[in-house]
């Protein structure tokens, strides 16, 4: 007995968009459903409370916006058992969703999750501090 798909496009394993309906139109108009207010942990034991009040250290803004989102909305976790770094190879990272361990980073100067170098990182913030200029004006005047 053999198998046969009627499309070739399923033969060669594409994917399928799901952002069709059953009847094969494109999904319109506004979600069918939306929150009415924001997540707020109602229950909240010891470990989550201890878990909340660990600092988020060693990562750049944009993994520490990660991290906090996961803090709020109950999505962290911690380590079972310690992880191994990408760099050194030892079973030293402690800290969840970290990659690098503190030495590396210390080492490296980059942050632990996402391993994007610290100076990087630092020129970003400081763009985005200083006032936007438009480049017409610059050659302007």
């Amino acid at each position: 007995m053999s198998w046969r798909v009627s499309n070739d496009t399923q033969a060669l394993g594409a994917r399928v968009d799901m952002t069709r309906t059953s009847s094969g139109s494109r999904k319109s108009g506004p979600p069918a459903y939306s929150n009415s207010y924001a997540y707020k942990q109602t229950h909240v034991s010891t470990e989550a409370k201890a878990l909340l009040a660990t600092p988020i250290s060693s990562v750049c803004p944009p993994c520490r916006g990660v991290l906090e989102w996961r803090k709020r909305f109950n999505k962290y976790k911690t380590l079972t058992v310690p992880k191994k770094c990408v760099r050194c190879g030892g079973r030293t990272i402690k800290e969840p969703y970290h990659v690098a361990c503190g030495q590396c980073v210390r080492k490296e100067a980059c942050c632990a999750k996402c391993l994007t170098a610290r100076t990087v990182w630092q020129q970003a913030l400081a763009n985005a501090d200083q006032p936007v200029v438009d480049s017409e004006e610059d050659a302007e005047n």
